[in-house]
């Protein structure tokens, strides 16, 4: 990876994001990957990134789990290949999301995913509020974080 400026890269080889997300954060979970292809929706196959493609690595802080704009924002809690693992992150949150919350099955490149996302929180503000309650996306607190 080839830094260009802050946090956006130019791959010099055809490395799938996994690698790429070690070797910018030092780890990889499956809700920083499914947070990066969201910050990058030009990218088709996060299986594997051309050489050549402009990459952008945000910076893991909890307002990267907000998408969507409006009154359709949204939080990605966790993503997980797991469902039972997703539910159980579900059932965690606080009783303020817990309601707000859904399990939904997905795609993450070619790998079946299920996402534990809080939808209808009422604006932007009220998702950067309950972002800012799960936390980074990397780090201790995280649900999937490596142990």
């Amino acid at each position: 990876v080839l830094f260009r400026s802050n946090r956006r890269a130019v791959v010099r080889r055809g490395d799938p994001l996994s690698h790429l997300a070690t070797e910018v954060y030092g780890t990889e979970s499956l809700t920083l990957l499914d947070v990066l292809g969201r910050s990058n929706p030009d990218l088709t196959d996060l299986d594997h990134i051309e050489p050549g493609q402009s990459v952008l690595f945000p910076e893991p802080r909890p307002e990267t789990r907000v998408f969507g704009t409006g009154e359709a924002v949204s939080v990605l809690v966790a993503t997980t290949r797991d469902r039972v693992a997703a539910e159980r992150i579900r059932r965690s949150l606080p009783p303020g999301m817990l309601g707000l919350s859904t399990v939904e099955p997905g795609r993450l490149g070619s790998l079946r995913v299920y996402r534990v996302v809080v939808r209808d929180l009422g604006g932007e503000l009220e998702a950067r509020d309950a972002a800012a309650r799960l936390g980074p996306v990397l780090g201790p607190g995280a649900p999937d974080a490596p142990h």
